[in-house]
């Protein structure tokens, strides 16, 4: 069932007209992670559910100051660990498996964005990223490719993103 309406979500996305970086509302912002993260929850996902898609090393790392932060804010942080990063509606179906009222989705690690961004768009929730390296402007993705029964589908974004530049993070 999930991988039945997973195809027909993606069916969905695949018609969807294109916008732009400068329509999809990028916002970037530069400073301490928790202090950033504690305002654009508040706007964004108020007393609502965050989930945290990362590598198992990461969640390691970043997990307990996000959840800490996710708490101030009123929130609950889901964590969800991947390991294949290839965007098919066969991998993305674990990811759908999130809670259906997750507000917000942070990631860090780049071979997660397409498959972060392609859930985010389905839901119509807003993606936070939270770059390990300055040269972050590939990880803001406007459109991800899909495998779809043995095809490959471009699917257009239709989120708002938001990167969060942390210099105490980007050296890990």
């Amino acid at each position: 069932m999930v991988d039945e309406n997973l195809n027909a979500l993606s069916n969905r996305l695949i018609k969807t007209t294109v916008f732009s970086s400068k329509n999809q509302g990028i916002k970037f912002y530069s400073g301490q992670l928790s202090s950033i993260l504690k305002k654009l929850l508040s706007s964004i996902a108020p007393n609502g559910k965050v989930a945290f898609v990362a590598k198992g090393s990461t969640i390691t790392k970043l997990g307990v100051l996000l959840n800490k932060t996710v708490k101030e804010c009123g929130g609950v942080l889901t964590t969800f660990a991947i390991d294949d990063f290839t965007v098919s509606t066969e991998n993305a179906s674990n990811l759908f498996s999130l809670p259906e009222d997750v507000r917000a989705v942070v990631f860090c690690d780049s071979e997660l964005s397409d498959i972060v961004y392609y859930y985010a768009s389905a839901k119509e929730i807003p993606v936070v990223l939270v770059p390990q390296s300055l040269d972050c402007t590939d990880l803001i993705k406007s459109k991800v490719y899909i495998k779809t029964e043995n095809k490959i589908h471009g699917v257009l974004i239709r989120t708002k993103s938001y990167v969060i530049l942390d210099d105490e993070l980007i050296a890990w």
